[in-house]
């Protein structure tokens, strides 16, 4: 009886505990979606004041008078938003005005604070202001502790046209552990302006994450010099880095690169045949057939199927390859059947 009287006990002071803990959420999400109410009604007013005050440089000190202390973090957000919208004299008169403001200081300072989203926050609003100290301070920050900061402080100095070299970029940004868009679309942007400089750390480096990074960023470029550079570093490397370059190759359409797409189709890797078997029906090259016929009798079904699907794309010579697979017995028949059926052609 006792034990039965401490086990309700129990359960009703957990219970308690659960609802008060409930109720402690409901009450900070409220709290905090009303700060973020009133901080997005006190932006709103910030760019309307702004807008007013750009074309008054007279009155910048008045303007000065109504901005508050915890206007300084709202200014950086409201001149980010501004900022992009508009062009020539006025896009001028905003940057001048945001100076006069403090807004560059404010953006250094929040730099500085010990909340790593607020760092993150200053390094994205900082691009608007490539002043000498504003990008001595983003160079400092790529050396944060916390990944998305030191993100942020690259994209911004590459918006200011200031980025660091590609190798220094890469010992900030390559990480095995950190897979991010936000850097592949970095390094995309750079493509065009720093191919040479990629193509060098791409045949030098070991890393398999950085690799990645330069492999995604060159896909954009059909130069022999990049095709070249993926047939140096193919045969050596991890099957990661070999779907990747067969990724990218896959538009090109390139002689070249064949060599690459034939040895992808005898790897020892399924991650790699599968990859292969798409990019090959992607060069629409007959060649192929006789390979990717071998890889419908693979192990793996998702090689079997990659290997169908490009058969069907290379068209009467693949589908005969097709058919004739369908007709005989074991996985290659089931796989070739059924891609047949599926595409209606059974």
């Amino acid at each position: 009886m006792d034990l039965l009287f401490t086990v309700i006990q129990v359960s009703l002071a957990m219970a308690a505990l659960s609802f008060l803990a409930a109720f402690c959420l409901v009450v900070e999400r409220w709290h905090r979606n009303r700060i973020r109410e009133r901080e997005r009604a006190r932006i709103d007013q910030l760019i309307v004041l702004g807008l007013e005050y750009a074309e008054m440089p007279e009155h910048h000190s008045a303007l000065l008078q109504q901005i508050g202390k915890r206007d300084r973090r709202l200014l950086l957000q409201a001149f980010a938003e501004t900022i992009p919208k508009i062009r020539g004299e006025l896009a001028d008169q905003m940057v001048e005005l945001m100076r006069s403001l403090g807004v560059v200081e404010a953006g250094l300072q929040q730099l500085k604070s010990w909340r790593w989203w607020r760092r993150m926050e200053a390094c994205e609003k900082l691009q608007w202001h490539p002043q000498e100290r504003v990008i001595q301070a983003l160079h400092d920050a790529l050396d944060d502790s916390v990944f998305p900061v030191r993100v942020e402080a690259a994209r911004a100095l590459a918006a200011m046209g200031a980025a660091p070299e590609i190798p220094v970029l890469l010992a900030k940004l390559a990480s095995a552990g950190h897979r991010s868009l936000r850097v592949a679309e970095l390094f995309r942007t750079l493509g065009d302006t720093h191919t040479e400089q990629m193509i060098s750390a791409l045949l030098s480096n070991t890393n398999d994450a950085a690799r990645l990074i330069l492999i995604d960023a060159l896909s954009q470029s059909t130069t022999p010099e990049v095709i070249d550079a993926f047939r140096q570093i193919f045969g050596t490397a991890s099957a990661d880095v070999k779907s990747a370059v067969l990724r990218a190759i896959a538009s090109t359409q390139d002689p070249a690169a064949w060599p690459m797409v034939e040895a992808g189709l005898q790897d020892s890797s399924p991650l790699v045949r599968a990859q292969a078997a798409t990019t090959a029906g992607s060069f629409a090259d007959t060649r192929a057939i006789p390979l990717l016929k071998q890889l419908l009798h693979d192990f793996e079904w998702w090689v079997r199927y990659s290997a169908g699907e490009s058969l069907t794309r290379l068209k009467g010579p693949g589908l005969l390859a097709l058919w004739d697979a369908a007709a005989g017995e074991g996985l290659a028949a089931e796989i070739a059947g059924g891609l047949l059926r599926e595409k209606g052609l059974a």
